[in-house]
């Protein structure tokens, strides 16, 4: 196996999500910027968000999500085929968001996530 595909570390799982949303808070996103922690404990990653270090209220946050879930927000980095993707779904099987007041947000199985990027059932592997 080469190393594109090895099986990530939880610090490398947590390194590419914070990567991720590194990324999309310097573009702007306010969800992005809301994040307050991100933890992996194997196979879920949960992440937490924090609507008042961006001003704003937990009711204006929610009503402003594109997503039935911030979790799905969360999921981009494996919701498509690229190496990436393919390594951290090694891992990662669910992701699940809550709110800093302890809200809880959903969770998503990495399957639905990568189904919603490439319209494709996410079969081991992939």
């Amino acid at each position: 196996m080469t190393d594109a595909i090895s099986c990530p570390t939880d610090d490398e799982v947590l390194r590419a999500f914070n990567s991720y949303v590194t990324e999309r808070a310097e573009a702007g996103v306010l969800f992005a910027k809301a994040l307050s922690s991100l933890m992996f404990d194997g196979s879920t990653l949960m992440a937490t968000f924090d609507p008042s270090s961006v001003g704003v209220d937990e009711e204006a946050f929610l009503a402003a999500n594109p997503f039935d879930s911030l979790a799905k927000f969360m999921g981009t980095p494996v919701a498509f085929t690229d190496m990436e993707g393919q390594r951290l779904r090694q891992r990662v099987n669910t992701i699940s968001a809550t709110l800093r007041s302890g809200r809880d947000l959903g969770s998503v199985p990495v399957s639905s996530i990568y189904r919603a990027g490439t319209g494709q059932d996410w079969e081991p592997g992939k």
